[in-house]
C-alpha cells in the first residue's frame, strides 16, 4: 500500500513539473503550449517522459 502511494506521488510530481515547464517555455506559442499540456493530460504516463527526453531539449535548442 505504501509503495503504491509513493509511486503515485512520484508520478504526480513528475507530471506537474512537466506541465509547469511546458507552460513556462518562452519559445513555444500559446497554442503550442495548450497542445503540449493537452498531450500531457491525454498521455499522463508517457507524456512527461516525452517532454523530458525530446520537448525540453528541442525548446532549449530553439531558444538559442
Amino acid at each position: 500500500m505504501v509503495g503504491s502511494v509513493v509511486l503515485f506521488a512520484f508520478a504526480l510530481s513528475v507530471f506537474i513539473i512537466a506541465a509547469t515547464q511546458v507552460a513556462g517555455t518562452e519559445t513555444l506559442s500559446g497554442v503550442t503550449k495548450l497542445v503540449g499540456i493537452a498531450a500531457l493530460f491525454a498521455y499522463p504516463r508517457a507524456g512527461p517522459g516525452v517532454w523530458f527526453l525530446w520537448g525540453k531539449a528541442d525548446a532549449a535548442r530553439q531558444a538559442g
